[in-house]
């Protein structure tokens, strides 16, 4: 006859004995199953661990006689006929793993002999970890976790009185003389001194400055004579009193060479562009020419001068593309 058993375990991970006591008019026994959901099903635990089965004959009298067993957890996995359940190897352990809710485990279990009318089928399972593997898992490493954050504490422990000792040296090393004078070293170097040598150069340039504004080298004598006059009022000076054959006539100069004067000429002011030419137009030695350039610049004002210029010893030439010379 099929009969049906339950009870709830306990959820502690200690091993635990669960007894299933059979109705007295089960005189027959062929198959266990062990149905881990059975009526608690929101309860259930996903993964347990079996470590033993027995089957006892027990009388009136509560005397047992082993009828049938499997002692070990190895002999419960070989034996067992699994449905919805896994015999796995977890980071916690091997153990039975349930993956549907309609799950069990059946054994083929026959008593070595049958029940006499005075007794009754006793199941008694061993087991742990009524648990889920998620949990256990959890567990695990919540463990390491701890673990971890204890030594990290440590170590910060540590690290806040090596700080705590440095800050003391530190407060001794500020207190005494040796701190005390080097740190007026350092304001007078990095405040003082500074400050100071700004002021002592300022006034050598002012010195220096003036003395040469003042004293100025003559351009007539050996060197070792001053003169107070400006250096525009020098050359002035220099021009006038210069002796008479200081330059050689144009027709003294041997070969008559012709100098050239070479000028590009792309976007000049024309003022300064006018000053250079008239600079070149008061040359006393006429053996030269001046070649003039336009890098087609566009300045209609330039090109206008240049139409000007009617002395023969100018060429100019007009450039169509700009040649950034």
């Amino acid at each position: 006859m099929d009969r049906m058993v339950s009870t709830r375990a306990d959820t502690s991970n200690v091993l635990q004995t669960l007894s299933l006591e059979l109705p007295s008019e089960a005189k027959l026994l062929q198959f266990i199953r062990l149905d881990p959901c059975g009526s608690f099903r929101k309860e259930a635990a996903s993964f347990f661990r079996l470590s033993s089965l027995r089957i006892y004959g027990e009388t009136q009298s509560q005397q047992r006689e082993k009828l049938w067993s499997l002692e070990s957890e190895e002999d419960v996995f070989k034996a067992a006929n699994m449905v919805g359940i896994r015999y796995t190897d977890q980071e916690f352990g091997r153990g039975f793993s349930v993956i549907d809710y309609d799950a069990w485990l059946e054994f083929y279990a026959i008593p070595f002999r049958r029940l006499t009318n005075d007794e009754r089928f006793i199941i008694e399972v061993d087991f742990r970890y009524p648990r889920t593997d998620e949990y256990l898992l959890a567990r695990d490493r919540y463990l390491v976790a701890t673990e971890i954050f204890q030594d990290r504490l440590a170590e910060m422990e540590t690290t806040a009185a090596a700080l705590a000792e440095k800050k003391k040296e530190l407060a001794i090393l500020k207190n005494s003389r040796v701190w005390k004078n080097a740190k007026r070293i350092h304001g007078f170097l990095y405040g003082q001194l500074p400050t100071f040598v700004r002021k002592v150069r300022s006034r050598m340039f002012a010195v220096v400055k003036g003395a040469t504004e003042k004293k100025a080298l003559s351009p007539f004598g050996t060197g070792d004579e001053f003169s107070t006059e400006t250096s525009e009022q020098n050359y002035v000076t220099w021009l006038t009193e210069r002796p008479d054959n200081y330059w050689l006539s144009p027709t003294q100069v041997a070969g008559h060479p012709t100098i050239s004067i070479i000028v590009p000429v792309y976007k000049v002011p024309v003022k300064i562009f006018k000053e250079t030419i008239d600079s070149v137009l008061s040359q006393t030695y006429p053996g030269w020419e001046l070649c003039i350039a336009d890098d087609a610049s566009g300045d209609h004002e330039i090109v206008a001068y240049l139409k000007t210029l009617s002395d023969p010893r100018i060429k100019v030439t007009y450039r169509t593309e700009n040649g950034n010379i």
